[in-house]
């Protein structure tokens, strides 16, 4: 019910080539420390390099990484228990490293009964590297030399010496400086030669501290780093792995990255002017040379490539020799998901309209020509869903280019843009309507951007309203529940890949898709009833359940599925302005059976909370719809949230008042009657705590509206219990809280009488004071006298220190 069970679902989460920026920086309080000179400030009689020589033994630390799906291609390794692992969380923030910081994954040991781990180890190692200023040159040492082969002490010696470099390198001498570019030379020169890779971790945090000396040193030191690099790494894969790890590094710190903007953006520019061709250069050679021997570097050399183009010249990579390298990789099993992503970061890059309808167009000819756009004749679910993302970049890129191509006044090129949107809606559709949640999902962007599109247009097509007509149903098909559907285990259906935002608007669609429709009012009412039946019918099973529930866990969940379909319910009428269009559409009907359906859960003595705030809602966009129709249901419903009812509970309820008073004002006075009555058998001090904050509103916050509606509510209530029939208590009341607040409120510097809300707002004060006046002085029972001009004369004005004259 509030969310249909995807089909065919292989897993939750990211996808495996989804990009994300490896982290570029440690805050781990091993790389926060200062360590320990090598030539005399001892800690207990031992030097770093000597803490160096003697790291942990195998005991204390848990050993093996096991490199787990990469996320992207160059992303976090995967420890064995299969969670994501990120060497950079170790001791964020506190001090200390936890157990899950180490890559590796033996237990801690016991020492004296006490379970001594990695935490407490590493502390106290790090914690004697922390003295000298200078041990960051014994870590430099130990990587250049390659003098250890314990994949934790070089860890942490990258650790170390990226601590350096990000937050103390503006102390080290030139030549300090120049020891550390040299050392990564050196460790990367290294990497060429070892008879085994490095692991995985190890090659990240080697990248991160590449990006920090770049972004450190480029402008100024070192304009030749990528020669440099490059010089190194040649075409060897393993050099290659690093070098392109060390763009994705830079890329996170120039890209993703919201500090040191306007450092970075004189980088980029740096960038564009120097090196990006000869980079651009290196992938096309890269590609050429890995594509059908090493799958991996093609893919992570793919993703830089995807990375990249946002920020570079486009005519780079969007001309023959890539696109065509790309298009090659579509067909290839292994490189065909990244080379789908890669194409959807060019199609995404912005252009002039003009030039991205050309390129787009030329891309889908090529693919369709390819059989690319024949989804029906492939069965791999993973990639489609890949190939549904770039469909629906290349649809959201072509209607981006017709909103600007309209703003210019363009209509010729308009027209053809439109045109090249047309042409896309059977492929769109065909995605849409997939069984698999994950490739119709990704197409949503570009299905919602065309129903914008047409509802722009004044006269539709017959095709444009065919294809309303199939987007429409293929969104009711989404909403269908499977077969083998289990609504005994209803709550394990709801973990779907869409979340509740993505349900309700589909909801949502699927309203404003029926009420826009060229359908008769019977076509329409039968079209809206198929959409809500099934939420009434469930909500009706799901009510029984959460009443007969004992586990407060599961009431909860049963409680949070009906609080969806009330939710889907309300959102379908989004559609509807008033009673009016309802009508027309002759869905006044099936609106009335949802009242009748949902208030019975008011009653419902389980999940109060969540369950009255869902009906709530629905109420408020009911009394929209159904205006006057609604009336009827409004005293029972009222009854049951006002049942056992907290403070809270009366402040959420005030709002629905106000909108029923303001709506029907003289049809709606036997129901505020009813109200009184029900009040005045809550507790006193419940009333009095909740009419306050309504005080509040109108005199403290700064917002006009607000302030107008809690005058309007004053008002009423004056109005409806100031007589002398009203509750023990509300005159005094009404001289304590609600007069101060028609003089407080116009007082306040937030009280803008320039602007127009203001002035409405004050109206509704003035009116407030006057039906006091009225309500205290003129109705009979008060006996001679304007009771409420003499409070004011003798007692409320002169508290104020308002001269005498004035008064009168």
């Amino acid at each position: 019910l509030a969310c249909p069970a995807p089909r065919n679902r292989r897993r939750q989460g990211t996808r495996s080539g989804e990009r994300r920026a490896a982290p570029a920086s440690s805050v781990s309080g091993v790389s926060a420390a200062a360590v320990a000179e090598d030539d005399g400030d001892k800690d207990e009689g031992r030097s770093p390099r000597s803490l160096l020589a003697a790291p942990l033994r195998s005991a204390d630390r848990p050993s093996g990484v096991q490199a787990g799906r990469r996320d992207g291609v160059i992303g976090k390794v995967t420890r064995g228990s299969g969670r994501d692992w990120d060497p950079n969380r170790s001791m964020r923030g506190c001090g200390e490293v936890g157990r899950e910081d180490w890559p590796g994954e033996r237990e801690p040991p016991c020492r004296g009964g006490v379970r001594v781990g990695p935490s407490m180890a590493a502390l106290a190692y790090f914690e004697q590297l922390k003295i000298s200023p200078d041990a960051w040159q014994v870590c430099a040492e130990a990587l250049a030399q390659r003098t250890y082969s314990d994949d934790h002490i070089k860890f942490f010696c990258f650790q170390v010496l990226e601590h350096q470099v990000k937050y103390k390198y503006s102390e080290l001498t030139t030549v300090q400086q120049q020891l550390i570019r040299e050392t990564l030379i050196s460790w990367l020169q290294a990497q060429m030669l070892n008879p085994q890779p490095e692991k995985t971790f190890i090659r990240n945090k080697a990248a991160q501290v590449f990006a920090l000396l770049f972004v450190t040193e480029y402008l100024t030191k070192w304009p030749k780093f990528f020669f440099d690099i490059l010089s190194v790494v040649d075409l060897n894969p393993r050099g290659v792995d690093l070098y392109l790890r060390i763009l994705m590094a830079i890329d996170s710190e120039l890209v993703d990255r919201d500090v040191e903007a306007r450092r970075n953006t004189l980088i980029k520019d740096t960038m564009r002017e120097q090196c990006i061709p000869n980079l651009v250069e290196s992938w096309y050679q890269i590609l050429q040379n890995y594509q059908y021997t090493n799958s991996e570097v093609t893919c992570q050399c793919l993703e830089v490539v995807g990375a990249y183009v946002s920020w570079i010249d486009l005519s780079l990579i969007a001309n023959d020799r890539f696109i065509n390298m790309l298009l090659g990789h579509m067909s290839i099993e292994v490189l065909r998901e990244e080379a789908c992503d890669c194409l959807f970061e060019i199609v995404n890059k912005g252009m002039d309209p003009v030039d991205k309808m050309k390129l787009v167009e030329s891309l889908c000819q090529v693919l369709r020509s390819a059989g690319f756009f024949s989804i029906d004749q492939e069965e791999d679910v993973d990639f489609l869903a890949r190939f549904s993302k770039l469909v629906n970049g290349m649809g959201q890129s072509l209607i981006v280019s017709w909103t600007k191509l309209i703003k210019n006044g363009d209509i010729k090129n308009a027209q053809e843009a439109l045109q090249a949107i047309e042409t896309k809606v059977a492929l769109m559709l065909q995605l849409l309507i997939h069984e698999d949640d994950d490739i119709s999902s990704n197409i949503i962007g570009f299905c919602y951007d065309y129903l914008h599109i047409l509802k722009q247009l004044t006269v539709l097509s017959d095709q444009q309203k065919a294809n309303v007509e199939a987007i429409m149903l293929a969104v009711m098909k989404k909403l269908t529940y499977d077969e083998e559907y289990n609504f005994e285990n209803e709550e394990n259906g709801y973990q779907s890949l869409l979340s509740s935002d993505d349900q309700l608007f589909i909801y949502e669609t699927a309203g404003v898709l029926i009420v826009n429709s060229e359908y008769p009012a019977e076509r329409k009412q039968a079209l809206m009833r198929n959409l809500l039946t099934p939420l009434m019918e469930k909500f009706k099973i799901l009510l029984e359940k959460l009443m007969l529930a004992q586990d407060e866990e599961r009431q909860a969940s049963l409680a949070d599925c009906l609080n969806h379909a009330v939710g889907f319910a309300s959102r379908t009428s989004k559609a509807f302005s008033n009673k009016q269009t309802v009508k027309q559409c002759g869905c006044s009907e099936v609106y009335l059976d949802c009242l009748q359906t949902f208030l019975p859960a008011l009653s419902c003595p389980l999940q109060k909370d969540i369950l009255r705030s869902g009906v709530r809602t629905f109420l408020h966009r009911m009394i929209i719809c159904l205006e006057e129709e609604v009336l009827p249901f409004i005293p029972s419903a009222s009854e049951h949230m006002l049942k056992d009812c907290e403070a809270k509970d009366l402040q959420e309820f005030i709002p629905l008042i106000n909108q029923i008073t303001a709506k029907f004002k003289i049809q709606v006075s036997p129901f505020l009657q009813q109200i009184h009555r029900q009040w005045n058998e809550r507790s006193a001090e419940n009333v009095e705590r909740v009419l306050v904050t309504v005080i509040q509103g109108a005199v403290e916050y700064p917002d006009p509206i607000a302030q107008k509606t809690c005058f309007i509510i004053l008002s009423k209530l004056v109005e409806l219990w100031g007589g002398k029939d009203g509750p023990v208590g509300f005159a005094d009341f009404v001289y304590k809280h609600i007069v101060p607040a028609c003089f407080l409120a116009p007082l306040k510097q937030t009280f803008d009488l320039a602007d127009a809300q203001t002035v409405l707002a004050l109206s509704e004060c003035a009116v407030t004071l006057k039906t006091i006046h009225l309500k205290r002085c003129v109705e009979p029972g008060f006996g001679v006298g304007p009771e409420c001009v003499q409070y004011l004369q003798q007692e409320y004005l002169p508290s104020l220190q308002v001269a005498p004259e004035i008064i009168q």
